[in-house]
């Protein structure tokens, strides 16, 4: 909801608005939810999340790019899982999700997936790797990830 004091809606008067909003054309978070973290986004990202299960390999691989572009931590677990998917496509985009992120729990499995992988998502992962590198992540290697 608009501001309703601003917009000639019932409401809040502009006076009650902060003076730092009034105007911009924010939204005021009129949910009780909006205000403890379950908002809009965190239904996006759950949204995107449940779509990495779709049938459509298309699906999942929009899925998987959009929540690269969210870079929330929570979508890490579940792109590393799609880093497993049957579809090359759904694999390539989870990698570049989780160098957007940047998430160092994604430095093992993206490692592992690099062994038996066609050239163009190998060419992904590394970049993926690099990105969460660059961050300043380097964890030890164990006798596994050799």
């Amino acid at each position: 909801m608009l501001f309703p004091g601003v917009m000639g809606g019932v409401g809040n008067s502009p006076s009650s608005i902060p003076r730092d909003v009034v105007g911009r054309g924010k939204e005021i978070p009129n949910k009780r939810s909006d205000w403890t973290g379950m908002n809009e986004d965190t239904g996006r990202l759950e949204h995107f999340i449940a779509m990495l299960d779709d049938e459509d390999p298309s699906k999942r691989w929009k899925a998987a790019e959009s929540l690269g572009r969210f870079m929330d931590e929570r979508a890490v677990d579940p792109l590393i899982l799609a880093l497993t998917d049957e579809d090359w496509r759904v694999r390539q985009k989870a990698a570049w999700a989780l160098g957007k992120i940047g998430d160092p729990r994604a430095l093992v499995p993206l490692r592992r997936s690099l062994m038996n992988e066609r050239e163009g998502v190998k060419e992904i992962i590394e970049e993926a790797l690099d990105e969460i590198k660059a961050r300043g992540y380097h964890p030890v290697r164990s006798a596994d990830d050799r």
